[in-house]
C-alpha cells in the first residue's frame, strides 16, 4: 500500500511539474506572439502593404494563396477603407499542439483597427517556426 501511495504521490508531483512548465512556456509564447501581432498589423495595414505580408507569410500561406491575390486583397482593402488611422489592439492566444511526433506552435488574434473610412476587425494567425513568427492566415472582416 505504501508504494502504491508513493508511486501515486511521484506521478501528481511531476504532473505539477509539467503543468507548471507548460504554464511559463505558454506564458512566454503568447507574450512573444501578441508583440509579434501589435507590431506587425499596423506596418501592413498603415499603408496596405502586401509586400511586408508576403515578407512574413509563412510558406503554407505562400502556397494557398498567391502574391497577385494578395496584391488585389489589399488594393481592396486600401479602397474600401482607407490607410490606418488608430489600432486599436488585440487579443489572441498560443496553442502547442503535437501532429506527426512534430510539436507545432500555432497562434490566433483578433485585432481591432479604425480605418479613415470605416473599423475593421483583423483575423491573424500565426506559426513559428524555428526562427520566427510567420504569418498562416489574415483576413479582414469589416462594417
Amino acid at each position: 500500500m505504501k508504494k502504491i501511495l508513493l508511486i501515486f504521490a511521484i506521478v501528481v508531483v511531476l504532473g505539477v511539474i509539467v503543468s507548471l512548465a507548460l504554464n511559463y512556456l505558454n506564458t512566454g509564447l503568447n507574450r512573444e506572439s501578441k508583440a509579434f501581432v501589435d507590431k506587425i498589423v499596423p506596418q501592413i495595414t498603415t499603408s496596405w502593404d502586401p509586400n511586408l505580408l508576403i515578407k512574413n507569410a509563412s510558406p503554407e500561406l505562400l502556397k494557398t494563396v498567391s502574391h497577385k491575390k494578395i496584391r488585389a486583397s489589399f488594393a481592396a482593402f486600401n479602397r474600401k477603407l482607407g490607410p490606418l488611422e488608430k489600432y486599436l489592439g488585440s487579443n489572441g492566444e498560443v496553442g502547442i499542439y503535437i501532429k506527426k511526433e512534430k510539436k507545432i506552435i500555432a497562434a490566433t488574434y483578433s485585432a481591432k483597427a479604425r480605418f479613415k473610412n470605416k473599423f475593421a476587425q483583423i483575423k491573424i494567425q500565426l506559426i513559428k517556426d524555428a526562427k520566427a513568427w510567420k504569418i498562416a492566415a489574415f483576413s479582414v472582416k469589416h462594417k
